[in-house]
């Protein structure tokens, strides 16, 4: 089977598989069959079975519909409720952002951790009455005052911990890489800005995620951790349960 790699340095097969046809009792063995052989590209068929049920045939459940971005909302949407994104002419993201979104430029840490730089990103809803009644049409929203669930309370404990000397090296690396990536004369498949970022969030917790050859740090997040953890424990391990 052919293949191509992602950006992010994934390979995938150029050929998908679909599902379209296929009884609902077989579907799932079907999937798993084609994961097992290599197959990644995978069309489950939600849009036909919404089809076939009047909109009706795909449930979505989620506590995080909106995690990181806005364009996840958008992404529910088309799957959910495509039919009438059309019909409102907002099928293209851009339509859709240019009736909802407003961007705004700030300044942000750079990805490699080294510096700062301007960034425009959508980061605030506007017309938002009007996109929830749509957003409404097919979603059932339950917060947490609706459901009043037992939740403990959490104590937050904030760490500020110095790098060591590895950890400084490894972010001047990063550094470079990132120029090196922008410069855009390095191929997505050998390094990317994911791969620095992941890279980078691997350093902070613990240097020997990226090099197991390196000593292990006492002030690192995994010991602080470790630490805090047992202290924990040691100071409320006469009111454990039985």
């Amino acid at each position: 089977m052919e293949y191509i790699t992602l950006n992010n340095g994934v390979k995938m097969p150029m050929l998908g598989y679909g599902v379209f046809q296929i009884g609902a009792e077989d579907t799932e063995q079907c999937v798993l069959d084609a994961i097992s052989v290599g197959y990644r590209s995978i069309d489950t068929a939600q849009g036909y079975f919404n089809e076939i049920t009047d909109g009706r045939g795909v449930t979505f459940a989620t506590g995080t519909p909106i995690s990181n971005s806005m364009v996840e909302l958008y992404t529910n949407m088309r799957y959910l409720q495509y039919d009438l994104l059309q019909k409102l002419g907002l099928g293209h993201f851009d339509a859709w952002a240019a009736a909802f979104g407003e961007t705004v430029t700030g300044i942000e840490l750079s990805p490699e951790g080294t510096g700062y730089r301007a960034k425009t990103r959508f980061a605030r809803f506007y017309n938002l009455p009007e996109l929830m009644a749509i957003f409404k049409e097919c979603a059932d929203i339950q917060t947490a005052d609706l459901l009043n669930l037992p939740v403990p309370e959490a104590e937050y404990v904030n760490e500020v911990l110095k790098p060591s000397p590895e950890q400084q090296e490894m972010v001047k690396a990063f550094a470079e890489r990132a120029e090196a990536v922008r410069g855009g004369g390095v191929d997505p498949a050998e390094d990317n800005m994911l791969r620095i970022t992941n890279d980078g969030r691997k350093c902070a917790l613990d240097q020997r995620l990226l090099n197991d050859m390196l000593p292990d740090a006492e002030g690192s997040k995994v010991n602080r951790c470790v630490e805090n953890t047992f202290e924990v424990w040691k100071n409320t391990m006469q009111e454990k349960s039985a």
